[in-house]
């Protein structure tokens, strides 16, 4: 619908855009007649803060944080824009519901009054909204100046760091991080890399029929591996497209279906052994970064020195990543022991060399050096800090756009009320020069509505005036 009635819309963000994106493709297929021209390139995101409790791959291929020309837009502008242009929305915030309801009732009245009376026009909400925007924008010009003074220092101590470490391409070390994220990349073609992904997808299935054969209750089982995930869906849909992505598969590996892999077969338990491969190597990069991290926490702890609302902060967070630390080490176990001969090998690593690992030692997998583990971290942040960086530019350079709408939308308005105001004088003069003087109320209403509008046609062109003067820029 927003597509059909406004087709200028380019970005859309919604909390569950990953999802939509590919319905999103669907509907463009089935609907191309319809749709305009634009829709083909819309583009469908998710919101900052919603996208943060995605994981970190669906957030690098979805948030807006992360899409070139997005602009250091959150997501939630429109929710932010009401609340901070209504005047009484950072009292009310605070009130109790009765109160709240008071207050309410109190603004439509005195709005009631404005409207009905024009003896009081300052109080029109909508003009308070609309001066407002003026301060919301300059506002958002001085907060993105701000930020990227701020990501430029970021990146100025993250290089420092680097160098100190002898890390000196932190483009390479982003990259290396990214290549963690995307163990299996559906762009690749190689067949081992195939030959993965089908053992996952059918190691997946086998859960999901284990599950369904003993009358699955996510409350009973934990319900938290991805097979579970899976089937507690209230519509088949997603076990639907299990099933296409795994026939997608065995077409593109030439498995026909009087030769589908068995689980004791030589094909699966190649294809077993390169999946647990992959997942080693990404579990262990993750533990390096977490490492890091966890040592760069405890430096900030440090130095803050006493007790205060950071050094709790960081306190908490520590222990975040300890526990993530602790799930990583047993999943990544998990997996070294399914690909382990003897599945019954201990191949968990020593506490002494987790601790070891805390204190700064290299990580057993690293040979010679530890600086792998610390390339991810530095890239990460990198990362991060550069893309904020890319988006806080971008902004800058929309919001003179911006400013220029809004004095083109000003200035519209502007000619509306001084046409009105023209059309009421108009009607005064007519009726004083035939001499049938209207009903006194009437005489009394069209007064009112001439007061009313050149009050509001003094206002816009004040604003206009003060988005000149402020926003210089």
């Amino acid at each position: 619908h927003i597509v059909k009635e406004c087709p200028s819309v380019k970005h859309v963000y919604i909390d569950f855009g990953c999802r939509l994106a590919k319905t999103w493709t669907w509907y463009l297929q089935a609907l191309d007649k319809e749709l305009p021209p634009s829709a083909v390139d819309l583009r469908i995101m998710v919101n900052w803060m919603h996208a943060a409790s995605h994981d970190m791959s669906c957030q690098l291929e979805n948030s807006g944080r992360f899409q070139k020309d997005a602009g250091f837009v959150v997501g939630e502008q429109s929710e932010q824009l009401w609340a901070m242009t209504k005047d009484p929305s950072s009292l009310m915030r605070c009130m109790t519901l009765q109160n709240r309801h008071d207050s309410v009732e109190c603004l439509l009245s005195v709005q009631y009054m404005a409207s009905v009376s024009f003896l009081y026009p300052h109080a029109d909400i909508n003009d308070l909204k609309l001066a407002r925007l003026v301060l919301v924008l300059k506002a958002k010009m001085d907060s993105m100046h701000k930020k990227l003074a701020e990501l430029d220092q970021r990146l100025d101590g993250i290089q420092a760091e680097s160098n100190a470490a002898g890390i000196h391409d932190l483009h390479a070390a982003a990259q290396e991080f990214l290549g963690t994220q995307f163990a299996v990349s559906p762009t690749l073609s190689e067949r081992p890399f195939l030959e993965a992904e089908y053992v996952r997808l059918r190691e997946m299935d086998i859960a999901v029929q284990k599950l369904q054969s003993i009358g699955f209750s996510w409350k009973e089982a934990g319900g938290m591996s991805p097979a579970a995930l899976l089937l507690r869906g209230s519509t088949h849909k997603e076990q639907r497209e299990l099933q296409a992505k795994l026939t997608d598969l065995e077409i593109k590996l030439a498995i026909s279906p009087d030769s589908v892999w068995t689980v004791d077969s030589n094909d699966y338990t190649r294809g077993f052994k390169l999946l647990a491969e992959q997942q080693i190597l990404r579990y262990q990069s993750a533990i390096d970064v977490i490492v890091h991290e966890l040592a760069q926490k405890s430096i900030e702890k440090r130095q803050q020195g006493e007790a205060s609302k950071v050094t709790h902060a960081l306190a908490s967070k520590i222990r975040g990543l300890h526990a993530k630390l602790r799930s990583s080490l047993e999943e990544m176990y998990a997996w070294m022991a399914a690909a382990h001969d003897d599945p019954h090998a201990d191949v968990s690593l020593p506490q002494s060399v987790v601790d070891a690992m805390l204190q700064g030692e290299p990580a057993p997998w690293h040979v010679g050096s530890h600086s792998s583990g610390l390339r991810l971290m530095l890239g990460r942040r990198f990362y991060m800090a550069e893309n904020d960086r890319q988006r806080c530019i971008e902004q800058l350079s929309r919001l003179p756009v911006e400013k220029k709408r809004l004095m083109q939308w000003l200035d519209i308005m502007l000619q509306r009320v001084q046409e009105r105001i023209r059309v009421v004088a108009e009607d005064m003069s007519e009726h004083a020069v035939i001499g049938s003087l209207p009903h006194p109320y009437e005489l009394t209403r069209h007064h009112g509505v001439h007061f009313w509008l050149q009050w509001h046609a003094q206002r816009l062109a004040a604003i206009l005036k003060e988005v000149n003067e402020k926003l210089n820029w």
